[in-house]
C-alpha cells in the first residue's frame, strides 16, 4: 500500500545504512552519534540523487502515477502486480547501490566520490 511519501526502497536503504553505521562505528556518546549520522549523510544523498535521476522521483505517489487504475482495480493491482513488476526494480536499485559502496570501500587505492567518507560498509 502506497501512501505517496518516500519510496519504501529508499526508506529501507536509509534504515539499513544507519544500522550498518552504528554497528561499524559503535557510537557511545552523543557526539559520536552525531558524527555517525554525518558519516552516513553523503551515502543517503548519493542514493536519493541517483534514484531520482534514474526513476524521476523518490516519492511513491509520483513513481506509481503511470500505474493508476480505478479505485476498485487499484487495490487488486497493487497487491498482485506493482510489487512484483515495479517496486522490485526500486529495491534492486537501492540494494545494488549499497553493495557498490561496499565493493568500492574494499578496493585498495580506489577513491569513492568526493564528499563521501571512507566508511567501510562491507
Amino acid at each position: 500500500m502506497c501512501l505517496g511519501e518516500t519510496c519504501g526502497a529508499i526508506s529501507g536503504a536509509i534504515i539499513a545504512l544507519g544500522l550498518m553505521a552504528y554497528k561499524v562505528l559503535e557510537p557511545r556518546t552523543e557526539y559520536e552519534q552525531k558524527i555517525t549520522c554525518q558519516a552516513v549523510t553523503p551515502y543517503i544523498r548519493d542514493l536519493a540523487y541517483n534514484f531520482n535521476f534514474v526513476f524521476g522521483s523518490i516519492h511513491c505517489a509520483i513513481l506509481k502515477r503511470d500505474f493508476e487504475k480505478t479505485p476498485a482495480e487499484s487495490d487488486i493491482y497493487y497487491r498482485t502486480k506493482l510489487g512484483k513488476d515495479v517496486c522490485a526494480k526500486f529495491v534492486d536499485f537501492a540494494v545494488r547501490k549499497m553493495v557498490s559502496w561496499g565493493e568500492v570501500s574494499q578496493e585498495p587505492g580506489k577513491r569513492v566520490p568526493s564528499g563521501t567518507p571512507l566508511l567501510k560498509l562491507g
